[in-house]
């Protein structure tokens, strides 16, 4: 920012800056790509089941169209006649759906998951404000379970955190964006924090703290 006073006007992507910085940005999308299929490849090896690839769709970047540059945030970057995923959370179902020639009037755009109904810090007022509490969140009704070392992801992202992906879909249905095809229960999630190291100092603190004493040091 500092190096580009006139950032938060935009960038001409015509200019060295500007072509610098959509060379760096598809990079991470190309990034992006190959580490979804690389966890994809490990979970197929974990489970000793087959892959192959239905659709990789990227949301949170920028594509050029003949009307400019559309940024898609918070939003699936789709083609019309091709599958796509919306997800839901780990107690709700997800969706493939096929995004319908309308798609264009959203400029290639739908969304990609459920979304969130409350913020992070939110849900620890919420749910899991206890052992049992926070058990109960790592499973749902038809079997399927969580897995999840960190005791705050937990409950940051418990299912009644996100909208319902029916609604979501039945929306993008009702403006001709998209026909869905197939429902799907999820069976294992796995949740990964960010900060291992935390992770791991909150793992080593004696339960008693964990449950009781200072207010943030529940989880």
């Amino acid at each position: 920012m500092a190096a580009h006073s006139g950032l938060t006007a935009g960038l001409d992507p015509g200019s060295q800056t500007g072509a610098a910085w959509l060379a760096s940005h598809d990079r991470c999308v190309a990034w992006a790509s190959l580490n979804r299929r690389l966890i994809a490849e490990r979970a197929a090896a974990a489970l000793r089941a087959d892959l192959r690839l239905i659709a990789d769709v990227p949301h949170n970047l920028v594509r050029p169209s003949d009307r400019g540059f559309v940024h898609y945030k918070g939003a699936a970057a789709v083609v019309a006649g091709e599958l796509a995923p919306i997800a839901g959370s780990r107690a709700s179902l997800s969706y493939v759906v096929r995004p319908s020639a309308g798609v264009a009037r959203s400029l290639g755009g739908i969304s990609h998951g459920a979304g969130r109904k409350y913020d992070r810090a939110t849900m620890h007022g919420r749910v899991g404000r206890n052992r049992s509490e926070r058990e109960q969140l790592l499973r749902n009704s038809w079997g399927g379970i969580a897995i999840c070392d960190d005791r705050s992801l937990v409950v940051e992202e418990a299912a009644s955190a996100y909208k319902d992906a029916g609604q979501v879909v039945t929306d993008l249905e009702n403006e001709s964006l998209i026909v869905r095809l197939a429902s799907f229960r999820p069976l294992v999630t796995f949740k990964k924090a960010v900060d291992e190291a935390q992770v791991e100092q909150r793992r080593r603190k004696p339960e008693y703290r964990r449950e009781g004493g200072r207010g943030h040091e529940r989880y």
